[in-house]
Protein backbone atom coordinates (compact mmCIF):
# COMPACT_ATOMS: atom_id res chain seq x y z
CA UNK A 1 0.00 0.00 0.00
CA UNK A 2 1.47 3.34 -0.91
CA UNK A 3 1.71 5.61 2.29
CA UNK A 4 -0.78 8.44 1.14
CA UNK A 5 -3.97 6.88 -0.67
CA UNK A 6 -7.16 8.95 -1.94
CA UNK A 7 -7.56 10.70 1.77
CA UNK A 8 -11.59 10.34 0.89
CA UNK A 9 -11.60 6.63 0.94
CA UNK A 10 -9.36 5.90 3.95
CA UNK A 11 -11.37 4.23 6.90
CA UNK A 12 -9.95 3.53 10.03
CA UNK A 13 -12.75 0.94 10.45
CA UNK A 14 -10.85 -1.51 7.57
CA UNK A 15 -7.15 -1.08 8.25
CA UNK A 16 -5.36 -4.67 8.46
CA UNK A 17 -4.38 -4.16 12.18
CA UNK A 18 -3.55 -7.79 12.80
CA UNK A 19 0.28 -7.91 12.92
CA UNK A 20 -0.24 -5.15 15.34
CA UNK A 21 -1.93 -7.56 17.74
CA UNK A 22 0.31 -10.09 16.94
CA UNK A 23 3.06 -8.41 18.01
CA UNK A 24 1.64 -6.37 21.00
CA UNK A 25 0.45 -9.77 22.21
CA UNK A 26 4.04 -11.03 22.68
CA UNK A 27 4.84 -8.16 24.88
CA UNK A 28 4.76 -10.11 28.36
CA UNK A 29 2.49 -9.25 30.99
CA UNK A 30 4.53 -9.69 33.74
CA UNK A 31 7.46 -7.91 32.42
CA UNK A 32 9.82 -11.18 32.02
CA UNK A 33 11.42 -11.63 29.01
CA UNK A 34 13.90 -14.92 28.99
CA UNK A 35 17.13 -13.71 27.69
CA UNK A 36 16.88 -16.43 24.88
CA UNK A 37 13.93 -15.08 23.38
CA UNK A 38 15.17 -11.10 23.60
CA UNK A 39 16.67 -10.67 20.55
CA UNK A 40 14.17 -12.08 18.42
CA UNK A 41 11.46 -10.38 20.33
CA UNK A 42 13.21 -7.02 19.66
CA UNK A 43 13.15 -7.61 16.16
CA UNK A 44 9.68 -8.31 16.07
CA UNK A 45 8.59 -5.47 18.26
CA UNK A 46 10.82 -2.91 16.10
CA UNK A 47 9.54 -3.87 12.66
CA UNK A 48 6.11 -3.77 13.87
CA UNK A 49 6.73 -0.03 15.28
CA UNK A 50 8.29 0.72 11.42
CA UNK A 51 4.92 -0.40 10.34
CA UNK A 52 2.78 1.24 12.59
CA UNK A 53 4.52 4.74 11.87
CA UNK A 54 3.15 4.78 8.11
CA UNK A 55 -0.13 4.14 9.18
CA UNK A 56 0.19 6.90 11.47
CA UNK A 57 1.01 8.81 8.48
CA UNK A 58 -1.81 8.24 6.73
CA UNK A 59 -4.18 8.33 10.01
CA UNK A 60 -3.02 11.89 10.68
CA UNK A 61 -3.38 13.08 6.84
CA UNK A 62 -6.74 11.57 7.31
CA UNK A 63 -7.83 13.10 10.50
CA UNK A 64 -6.38 16.61 8.86
CA UNK A 65 -9.37 15.68 5.91
CA UNK A 66 -11.99 14.57 7.96
CA UNK A 67 -11.17 18.14 10.40
CA UNK A 68 -11.20 19.95 7.51
CA UNK A 69 -14.72 18.89 6.24
CA UNK A 70 -15.86 19.04 9.15
CA UNK A 71 -15.53 22.81 9.69
CA UNK A 72 -16.80 22.96 5.98
CA UNK A 73 -19.77 20.98 6.96
CA UNK A 74 -20.26 23.83 10.36
CA UNK A 75 -20.12 26.50 7.64
CA UNK A 76 -22.52 25.09 4.93
CA UNK A 77 -25.05 24.29 7.93
CA UNK A 78 -24.91 27.48 9.51
CA UNK A 79 -25.63 29.29 6.19
CA UNK A 80 -28.29 27.12 5.32
CA UNK A 81 -29.66 28.30 8.93
CA UNK A 82 -29.97 31.60 8.32
CA UNK A 83 -30.89 31.29 4.68
CA UNK A 84 -33.74 29.09 5.59
CA UNK A 85 -32.38 26.35 2.51
CA UNK A 86 -32.25 23.84 4.45
CA UNK A 87 -36.07 22.96 5.17
CA UNK A 88 -36.29 25.13 8.45
CA UNK A 89 -37.39 28.68 8.71
CA UNK A 90 -34.17 31.34 7.95
CA UNK A 91 -32.84 32.56 11.72
CA UNK A 92 -30.55 34.92 13.06
CA UNK A 93 -26.89 34.40 12.66
CA UNK A 94 -26.76 34.16 16.68
CA UNK A 95 -29.01 31.10 16.20
CA UNK A 96 -27.73 29.37 13.74
CA UNK A 97 -24.24 29.69 15.15
CA UNK A 98 -25.87 27.20 17.94
CA UNK A 99 -28.16 25.57 16.06
CA UNK A 100 -25.61 23.90 13.44
CA UNK A 101 -24.66 21.04 15.74
CA UNK A 102 -28.22 19.62 14.71
CA UNK A 103 -27.39 19.15 10.74
CA UNK A 104 -26.68 15.70 9.81
CA UNK A 105 -24.02 16.02 7.70
CA UNK A 106 -22.16 17.75 10.13
CA UNK A 107 -22.63 14.86 12.55
CA UNK A 108 -21.64 12.39 10.46
CA UNK A 109 -18.27 14.60 9.86
CA UNK A 110 -17.64 14.92 13.13
CA UNK A 111 -18.38 10.89 13.84
CA UNK A 112 -15.85 10.72 10.84
CA UNK A 113 -13.09 13.01 12.50
CA UNK A 114 -13.49 11.44 15.96
CA UNK A 115 -13.13 7.41 14.72
CA UNK A 116 -9.82 8.95 12.56
CA UNK A 117 -8.58 10.62 15.88
CA UNK A 118 -9.28 7.82 18.29
CA UNK A 119 -7.62 5.29 15.61
CA UNK A 120 -4.84 7.63 15.68
CA UNK A 121 -4.28 7.56 19.58
CA UNK A 122 -4.30 3.82 19.30
CA UNK A 123 -2.20 3.57 16.91
CA UNK A 124 0.76 6.30 18.39
CA UNK A 125 -0.29 4.08 21.83
CA UNK A 126 0.55 0.98 20.55
CA UNK A 127 3.86 1.99 19.13
CA UNK A 128 4.80 3.76 22.27
CA UNK A 129 4.45 -0.05 23.70
CA UNK A 130 6.23 -1.81 21.18
CA UNK A 131 9.34 0.79 21.22
CA UNK A 132 9.28 0.30 25.00
CA UNK A 133 9.47 -3.56 24.89
CA UNK A 134 11.79 -3.61 22.46
CA UNK A 135 14.18 -1.42 24.72
CA UNK A 136 13.63 -3.62 27.10
CA UNK A 137 14.86 -6.84 25.18
CA UNK A 138 17.61 -4.07 24.04
CA UNK A 139 18.50 -3.61 27.66
CA UNK A 140 18.09 -7.08 28.77
CA UNK A 141 20.75 -8.27 26.23
CA UNK A 142 23.19 -5.08 27.01
CA UNK A 143 23.11 -6.05 30.73
CA UNK A 144 23.56 -10.16 30.23
CA UNK A 145 26.71 -8.79 27.63
CA UNK A 146 27.97 -6.38 30.16
CA UNK A 147 27.92 -9.25 32.94
CA UNK A 148 29.69 -11.25 30.85
CA UNK A 149 32.47 -8.78 29.96
CA UNK A 150 32.82 -8.05 33.98
CA UNK A 151 32.96 -11.75 34.74
CA UNK A 152 35.48 -12.46 32.26
CA UNK A 153 33.58 -15.27 31.49
CA UNK A 154 34.09 -17.07 27.64
CA UNK A 155 31.17 -18.58 26.94
CA UNK A 156 30.12 -16.63 24.17
CA UNK A 157 33.50 -18.97 22.19
CA UNK A 158 31.67 -21.87 20.97
CA UNK A 159 35.03 -23.99 21.36
CA UNK A 160 35.57 -22.35 24.83
CA UNK A 161 33.88 -24.75 26.80
CA UNK A 162 36.27 -27.55 25.27
CA UNK A 163 39.37 -25.13 25.96
CA UNK A 164 37.94 -25.28 29.73
CA UNK A 165 37.88 -28.97 30.28
CA UNK A 166 41.54 -29.19 28.54
CA UNK A 167 42.38 -26.40 30.86
CA UNK A 168 41.00 -27.95 33.75
CA UNK A 169 42.08 -31.61 33.00
CA UNK A 170 45.69 -29.75 32.76
CA UNK A 171 44.92 -28.10 36.43
CA UNK A 172 44.20 -31.55 38.10
CA UNK A 173 47.44 -33.20 36.77
CA UNK A 174 49.62 -30.45 37.79
CA UNK A 175 47.59 -30.97 40.90
CA UNK A 176 48.59 -34.33 41.40
CA UNK A 177 51.70 -34.03 40.36
CA UNK A 178 52.27 -31.58 43.18
CA UNK A 179 50.59 -33.77 45.78
CA UNK A 180 53.27 -36.98 44.43
CA UNK A 181 56.36 -34.90 44.83
CA UNK A 182 54.88 -33.20 48.12
CA UNK A 183 54.69 -36.63 49.37
CA UNK A 184 57.81 -38.23 47.89
CA UNK A 185 60.17 -35.16 49.44
CA UNK A 186 58.01 -35.13 52.87
CA UNK A 187 59.91 -38.80 53.61
CA UNK A 188 63.74 -38.79 54.50
CA UNK A 189 65.85 -41.37 52.72
CA UNK A 190 66.97 -44.36 55.05
CA UNK A 191 69.98 -43.36 56.70
CA UNK A 192 69.29 -39.33 56.13
CA UNK A 193 68.43 -38.74 59.75
CA UNK A 194 72.33 -39.84 60.41
CA UNK A 195 74.17 -37.60 58.11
Amino acid sequence: MSLFTTLSSYDPQKVDTKYIQVASSQIPQNGHIELSEAESLSVIFLECADKITDEIARCSAYVGYCEAARRERKAIAIDERISGTDGNKAVAATIAAQLFGSDASYKAAHEKQVLGESFLQWLQTKYRNLMAAHVLCKDLLKIYQTSRDQGNWKGANPHSSFDEQENQKKDNEEEEDNIYTTTKSSISPPGADRW
